[in-house]
């Protein structure tokens, strides 16, 4: 319903029905929470906690690392790492999608319940040595005695400043007072 095309003798009549309905609910919630009360003194007198308690019972240890349990919450792959699995699954020579390599690692045995498993697969096959990038999303398995891929970006620059100058400095270092010529006397 459009404000605008209400009068103001409309806008208040709307107000005053939703006044009395917020009216209603209170009145009901009141009547609910006395009913509650009177179930909780019942209960007290049986002896039983009526309020239901959030959180850790009372009197049972948190949960610590201790001797014998593990670091993280690290989930068994099936004894593989996902390198392992798409090494595994994929036949050397084939060309693959991250989707076709994905369920190739899980039929190896690689197990994962991750949302996000075809983006992982994804940046392994693009980083991993023994994949090479044929085309958009499309990844050729390559022979185990495939070269390593080469490093990326630019190469290192040549050392220009002297040993022994601040970083930045492209002056040569200073000659020393022994290497100095005496001055003549005239």
């Amino acid at each position: 319903m459009a404000l605008r095309g209400l009068s103001t003798t409309a806008l208040r009549r709307e107000l005053a029905r939703r006044e009395a309905g917020a009216g209603r609910l209170a009145k009901r919630r009141d009547k609910l929470a006395r009913r509650l009360a009177t179930l909780d003194a019942e209960l007290a007198d049986l002896g039983v906690n009526g309020a239901r308690r959030l959180g850790r019972p009372p009197g049972r240890k948190t949960r610590r690392r201790g001797p014998g349990r593990p670091k993280g919450g690290r989930k068994s792959h099936g004894g593989l790492t996902l390198m392992q699995a798409l090494e595994k699954g994929v036949r050397k020579g084939s060309t693959v999608s991250p989707a076709e390599a994905a369920q190739a690692a899980k039929r190896a045995g690689y197990k994962t319940a991750s949302k996000t498993f075809g983006i992982q697969v994804a940046t392994t096959l693009a980083r991993a040595a023994g994949f090479k990038k044929t085309g958009r999303g499309q990844y050729l398995r390559m022979s185990d005695g495939a070269a390593p891929k080469a490093k990326r970006g630019r190469p290192a620059k040549k050392a220009q400043r002297g040993p022994g100058r601040p970083k930045g400095s492209k002056n040569k270092p200073r000659a020393t007072a022994a290497a100095k010529p005496a001055p003549a006397a005239a």
